[in-house]
């Protein structure tokens, strides 16, 4: 039984692993790699059911083979039970199969960016032979001789889910490096500084920062010293406004009575007249609020002319007999008065009755109508994030000339009563052209391959889900 596997995987079109059959799930975690990279090429080492993975994964600015962005390229070498003592050698020989056998075959490199040339790892070529088939006996041959001698029987658990550390490609070999990689899953990195200058130059920062601190501690007690002075001129100054706040005010505390006690006195007199003028204001009140409804009562029942009339005759009429006049219209007046304030107490007793009527029914008519408006409203549709768009016979990539037909479907089971609200489709590449007939569609054989084509689904006018797929 060999001791080691060897893996090559990654995303020509869509995720492919090539070589050994075991440890796939382990192999898969690449497909959601890092898609801001920031350097060309990292390896990763990791221990997964006792076995240790040695992984080379170039993930920067790398395109699949249909010019997408987002692609990664990989190679990895497990060793069963055991892992290995020479790491530096064992990234040398990942970085000259890559280069020497991946480079023109599988790979295509323009400056910084890199391309798939093969959709498929089987159809990549070296002269008469299959590229797969060199990079594999490369491996075993170089691993058999330069690596295999360096192995050392593997005890720890797994790190496949330990938190990452990222470690200088310069340091590796080191006793640090084997005690972290029993611990947490390494990132070897070419580009980073070592730990040992790391170290110098944080100690440099340190010996600068206590320089600094020295001339800020010698500034603070300066500091604190001119503080020191400046709060006992302040607490002199304070005793000194006391003592003549004090002799001012003996000196005016007899003046400060008077005019207190004046001021007492002013403010009762004004508290007294303002409650003698509310006590009238009330009396006017219980005077004017009878006479007004009087008149009211009686304005129907004296014509205008007749009221002109009185007014004229009073107007001729001498001072003496307007005199008896007005102690008689006095008297009457009082009776009409008391006569009135019955009617008009029946009246509004009457008025009041009327208007609680008029309340139930209006309050009653409301309830009905929220009642039925209620009864209407029983739509309960699907939120548009527990929906996707589906493909029948198609997915991210179709082929040209190929009819497909769409439907809205949930992610995942539909809660009870929930549906999808009715909506239109299109379909197309350039905007205002699409090229649907309903929720069917032909891919056009004209467009080119790469062209991505936009779905949606709109309901009432709006985009309610969306998606982008690619010819082949």
């Amino acid at each position: 039984m060999s001791t080691v596997d060897i893996y090559i995987h990654g995303t020509p079109r869509g995720h492919q692993i090539w070589g050994s059959g075991s440890n796939h799930d382990y192999i898969s975690i690449f497909y959601n790699h890092d898609s801001e990279a920031k350097e060309p090429a990292v390896l990763q080492a990791d221990i997964c059911g006792g076995d240790s993975f040695y992984t080379y994964i170039r993930s920067k600015k790398v395109f699949d083979a249909g010019g997408r962005p987002g692609a990664f390229f990989a190679l990895t070498v497990s060793f069963k039970k055991a892992y290995c003592t020479n790491v530096y050698m064992l990234y040398q020989l990942f970085e000259a199969v890559y280069n020497q056998l991946c480079v023109g075959s599988i790979i295509a490199k323009d400056g910084t960016t890199e391309k798939f040339l093969v959709d498929d790892f089987t159809n990549a070529r070296s002269g008469t032979s299959a590229t797969v088939d060199k990079i594999q006996a490369a491996f075993s041959q170089k691993i058999e001789e330069l690596i295999v001698p360096s192995l050392m029987e593997l005890t720890s658990g797994d790190t496949i889910n330990r938190p990452k550390k990222t470690v200088s490609l310069l340091e590796v070999d080191s006793p640090l490096f084997f005690d972290w990689f029993k611990k947490h899953s390494l990132i070897v990195s070419p580009n980073t500084q070592p730990l040992a200058l790391s170290y110098e130059g944080v100690v440099r920062e340190l010996k600068e920062a206590n320089a600094s601190k020295k001339v800020l501690t010698e500034d603070n007690a300066k500091l604190q010293s001119d503080l020191d002075t400046i709060t006992r001129k302040n607490d002199e100054l304070s005793q000194e406004l006391q003592l003549l706040s004090s002799s001012i005010g003996k000196k005016n505390s007899g003046k400060v009575d008077q005019l207190q006690q004046e001021l007492d006195k002013v403010t009762e007199e004004r508290d007294s007249l303002k409650t003698r003028i509310a006590e009238a204001a009330n009396s006017i009140d219980m005077i004017d609020k009878p006479i007004k409804t009087l008149a009211r009562l009686l304005a129907g029942r004296f014509p205008k002319d007749d009221c002109s009339e009185v007014k004229e005759n009073n107007e001729n009429t001498p001072k003496v007999l307007k005199t008896s006049l007005r102690t008689i219209w006095r008297d009457r007046l009082n009776s009409i008065l008391l006569g009135a304030i019955f009617i008009l107490s029946v009246f509004i007793l009457f008025f009041v009755l009327d208007n609680r009527h008029s309340d139930v029914v209006v309050k009653e008519t409301p309830n009905k109508i929220a009642e039925t408006e209620l009864e209407t409203d029983t739509a309960n549709y699907a939120d548009r994030d527990i929906c996707r768009i589906d493909i029948e016979d198609g997915g991210d990539i179709v082929e040209k000339g190929k009819e497909y037909s769409l439907r809205v479907c949930p992610k995942e089971t539909f809660p009870s009563g929930v549906k999808i609200p009715a909506g239109v489709w299109k379909v197309e590449v350039e905007t205002d052209h699409p090229f649907n007939d309903g929720d069917r569609f032909t891919v056009p054989s004209e467009l080119n391959s790469g062209t991505n084509i936009q779905i949606m689904y709109q309901v009432a006018d709006s985009v309610y889900l969306s998606r982008v797929i690619t010819i082949e």
